[in-house]
């Protein structure tokens, strides 16, 4: 998970830049927007994932969008590298960057980066946490990996 911070933050910074120097926007056959921000941000976490976990197949929105989809079996990774293009042609702050790790059907990794408003949202297994830490205390159970989270933070 702290090794997937890193990747999350450069696609959310990479859907900055776009953001603030102008895109233009296409639709999918689904009839759905898609920027360069879309792309740009999921070639960076497909990137990252292959290197973190290369076993694991990664389902993303942009990839599936072009019927390029892996048989996932039971542990996959699920991604949206920006889930809001709307928001984002719009020029408003509600878009994020998603990422998660599926197993059997059920979600036990999450993290949600917000790049606009510089939150970060993780979730493990049942328990959650939000970065950084203003003023509400994550379980016990997650202290350890929130530390290292935010020293990859900074």
């Amino acid at each position: 998970m702290a090794r997937l911070v890193g990747a999350v933050h450069a696609a959310g910074h990479a859907e900055m830049e776009i953001y603030r120097r102008g895109f233009t926007v296409e639709i999918k056959a689904d009839a759905s927007p898609v920027t360069q921000a879309d792309r740009a941000a999921e070639a960076i976490l497909l990137a990252a994932l292959a290197r973190i976990a290369p076993d694991i197949p990664v389902i993303s929105e942009e990839a599936a969008s072009a019927a390029h989809l892996p048989e996932p079996g039971g542990t996959f990774f699920l991604v949206d590298p920006l889930d809001g293009t709307k928001e984002f042609i719009n020029k408003r702050d509600d878009f994020t960057v998603n990422a998660g790790l599926i197993e059997n059907g059920t979600p036990v990794f999450g993290m949600v980066y917000a790049p606009a408003r510089k939150q970060l949202f993780f979730t493990l297994a049942r328990t959650r946490a939000r970065l950084p830490g203003q003023g509400r205390s994550a379980p016990a159970l997650i202290q350890t990996s929130r530390r290292r989270l935010l020293r990859s933070w900074h």
